[in-house]
């Protein structure tokens, strides 16, 4: 079982409930050592502001934090973070997110800003953007972290060569950078699916994670929390899982103490 999860997101976002202090007490309860918030990273520039908090809540979001940190510090370690999505006209506003915060994981939903997201359409040549997005990113060490590599599979009937080669695409990057990959939890969500490979989770998806086993990359579970219960399924999600990650030779980091992360604290 891991001691950590970096995936957290909070009430900001509009589409979680909870609040801040009640994700921590049930990180707390799961015997979790490391609570990282991750919410939906603002920006000034980004009219519409869909699914994440407007950037008058972001001094808010980091001071709520911080208060927390110090309140349970004999309890867990609290980070503060931000989930973003990668456009290079907000390159400038990224790097000023990152040296807000203790860590970035790159999430990425949306083809433009604003536009549609990957959930609702994701074809062939949308899949590959989506991939050279997240290599983009880590390529100019922007995340620390890549949250659910194969989001794109919730649109989507089958996996495609294309599939096949966005898999490569990020497993490179990540395996290159040293950053490591989401095995995302809160994918079986949604419930099973009907592809033409028969009914599974969108994601976590075994074809990826056979490739990036091939590519020695590094996984860690994340929740994905956007209510505080959601901890209370962590084990049951895992073992689900468990049986094609064992499979797929891929090394799935779970102690806090063996994570290397690009600004993590000591």
């Amino acid at each position: 079982m891991p001691d950590f999860n970096l995936h957290t997101h909070t009430a900001r976002c509009h589409h979680a409930i909870g609040t801040d202090e009640a994700y921590v007490q049930a990180a707390i309860k799961a015997g979790l050592k490391v609570l990282g918030f991750s919410d939906h990273c603002p920006f000034e520039s980004l009219i519409d502001q869909r699914d994440r908090m407007n950037i008058e809540e972001k001094a808010g979001y980091l001071e709520s934090i911080a208060s927390l940190k110090q309140k349970y510090q004999d309890q867990i370690m609290i980070l503060s973070g931000f989930e973003f999505e990668y456009f290079p006209s907000l390159r400038q506003e990224l790097q000023q997110r990152r040296e807000e915060t203790d860590y970035l994981i790159i999430g990425n939903h949306y083809l433009t800003p604003g536009g549609v997201d990957f959930c609702d359409a994701a074809e062939d040549e949308s899949v590959l953007l989506y991939a050279q997005r997240i290599a983009m990113a880590l390529k100019e060490g922007l995340a620390d972290y890549v949250a659910h590599p194969e989001y794109f599979m919730l649109s989507r009937d089958h996996w495609s060569s294309a599939c096949d080669e966005a898999a490569r695409i990020i497993c490179e990057a990540a395996s290159r950078t040293q950053v490591p990959l989401e095995i995302n939890l809160k994918g079986m969500q949604h419930g099973r699916l009907a592809y033409r490979e028969g009914w599974r989770y969108a994601y976590p998806w075994a074809r990826f994670w056979e490739i990036a086993g091939a590519y020695g990359c590094t996984a860690v579970y994340g929740m994905d929390a956007h209510a505080p219960e959601h901890f209370e399924l962590l084990a049951k999600r895992i073992e689900e899982v468990q049986s094609f990650l064992d499979l797929s030779g891929v090394r799935v980091v779970e102690q806090w103490a063996d994570l290397r992360l690009g600004k993590k604290e000591r």
